[in-house]
């Protein structure tokens, strides 16, 4: 049975690569420089563009270990400041400073961060002890791979968590593949990884490389 709105936006993502310029080469889009990494350095998380099909492939990446980092992150603030007091947010509430438009209008163009009280630089300093206790020791929790895709008007949207590195263009190219071979249902991420993992053994393992 025919998916009427899965078609309107296939139709609708062929027409804006049809009529928006791409600025890619070939059928991918690479938004980062790797001049920087060394062949041994660990990657983290990556961005790039593809196209399948005539549509334009929005492709979010990150390592399992980038995701067991952010575990530790998130946790560290749990522990210090479970109620949620602590938000970087309201450090926006600091002073405006506006723009001067014509004769009498003026327009917001920044707000100033204000200092920390000393209850918050308190919690501050606790989080960011813990989170170094968390990442010195790692804790118990394990990050399979995984894929989530959003449909939009103008493209399909990919978050892809696979243990692959990404340190030169061609690494990109090969990951823009496995997307392509993903959607395409020709391959699955248990097929390319059976069985992985990333856990607390391989966070510490990769501690002097970090």
């Amino acid at each position: 049975m025919k998916n009427h709105h899965m078609e309107a936006l296939a139709r609708s993502q062929r027409l804006y690569h049809r009529l928006t310029p791409w600025h890619g080469n070939g059928g991918l889009y690479i938004l980062h420089s790797y001049e920087e990494m060394a062949d041994n350095d660990l990657s983290w998380w990556d961005d790039f563009q593809s196209i399948l099909s005539g549509r334009r492939i929005n492709v979010s990446w990150h390592h399992p270990r980038q995701a067991y980092q952010d575990e530790l992150d998130s946790r560290s603030w749990d522990i210090v400041d479970p109620q949620g007091e602590s938000s970087w947010l309201s450090l926006l509430d600091g002073k405006r400073h506006y723009k001067k438009v014509g004769r009498s209008r003026k327009r917001l163009v920044g707000t100033a961060m204000r200092e920390k009280t000393a209850d918050e630089q308190a919690r501050s300093d606790a989080t960011e002890a813990e989170r170094q206790r968390l990442y010195a020791h790692g804790i118990d929790y394990r990050v399979i791979p995984g894929m989530k895709r959003e449909r939009t008007s103008w493209s399909l949207f990919v978050e892809l968590c696979a243990p692959i590195e990404i340190r030169r263009p061609e690494d990109v190219q090969q990951a823009a593949n496995l997307v392509r071979r993903l959607l395409r249902f020709e391959t699955t991420l248990e097929r390319e990884f059976p069985g992985y993992s990333y856990g607390q053994e391989d966070w510490l393992s990769e501690a002097p490389r970090r």
